[in-house]
């Protein structure tokens, strides 16, 4: 196990992660102290592609990072089967 001396960022994924704003406010409600402030009317837009959800001038980031399964199976497919060649 690791201790880390600080957190760089919160990051927001998968089907829960990326489409439910109030599960991301939740999670981040009270963290403040820490440096960890949402912006909610970034965190209740949709948004396409990577959305920083953090306030301004914040110690740490709040990313939403949408997922790509499909791209992540070809990816480690291809892998397999440049070895078995």
């Amino acid at each position: 196990m690791v201790v880390l001396k600080k957190v760089d960022a919160i990051i927001f994924t998968g089907g829960l992660g990326e489409s439910y704003s109030a599960l991301r406010e939740s999670v981040c409600e009270g963290l403040e102290n820490l440096g960890i402030a949402l912006c909610k009317p970034t965190n209740d837009n949709l948004g396409n592609g990577l959305v920083n959800s953090s306030q301004p001038n914040t110690k740490v980031q709040i990313l939403r990072i949408p997922t790509d399964e499909e791209l992540e199976i070809a990816l480690q497919t291809k892998k397999v089967l440049e070895k078995t060649e």
